[in-house]
């Protein structure tokens, strides 16, 4: 496929990327953990039309800020997920650049594109697209005429900065970071391992969590 627009966009910014990046990150993707008491969300569904989704990208576009880009695994279905910098969109196409660079054409040969994931502050936005072009640099999509958001009557969450984590089970230990939090969910990310894969972990388990700072 071409990546005219992804290589046009690369002229036009020319972000600073490195040649030898770092294995990437990988991200958990935000899930709500189960409590004694699970407080009731109540959850509302709705379309969003082309208009509006472009106007919420060329948002996070002129702030700086990020968008998920999910893929699932081929055998496993676990889901991984990409921060991706949006550029700006005019309607047909949407250009992201890799903030987390993985190796493209490992990725596609173990993965295939999911969907893309965002929130504007209020409501989970959520864009079923069709995968246009892929490389080391960034990722091309067609968007559709409408988007889902997700709404609903639920506690507010709070980033983190400075937090350290680490995950363990059955004696494996992952090393990350608290990224955001709630009272009923948080999310962390880890750092991918050769010793110590993510997909060692056990969903169905429990996992023994601490999280430290810079003093305790």
């Amino acid at each position: 496929m071409s990546m005219d627009y992804i290589e046009k966009i690369l002229d036009i910014r020319k972000p600073n990327l490195q040649k030898d990046d770092p294995k990437p990150d990988l991200r958990i993707i935000d899930t709500d953990f189960e409590l004694f008491e699970k407080p009731q969300i109540i959850k509302k569904e709705s379309l969003i039309k082309k208009r509006a989704l472009v106007n919420k990208l060329n948002y996070k576009n002129f702030q700086n800020e990020t968008i998920h880009v999910n893929f699932i695994h081929n055998k496993d279905k676990r889901i991984i997920s990409y921060n991706t910098s949006p550029q700006p969109c005019f309607g047909k196409r949407l250009v992201c650049l890799w903030v987390e660079r993985p190796d493209a054409s490992k990725l596609i040969d173990t993965h295939r594109f999911h969907n893309i994931t965002f929130n504007d502050g209020q409501n989970l936005i959520t864009i079923n697209c069709q995968l246009r072009s892929i490389n080391n640099k960034g990722i091309c999509f067609n968007l559709p005429d409408t988007a889902t958001e997700y709404s609903s009557r639920k506690a507010r969450r709070f980033t983190c900065e400075k937090l350290n984590v680490q995950i363990m089970q059955n004696g494996i230990v992952f090393n990350g970071s608290l990224v955001e939090f709630s009272p009923i969910s948080f999310r962390v990310e880890i750092t991918s391992s050769i010793n110590e894969p993510f997909q060692w972990v056990n969903s169905k388990d429990l996992v023994n969590l601490i999280i430290s700072s810079e003093k305790e």
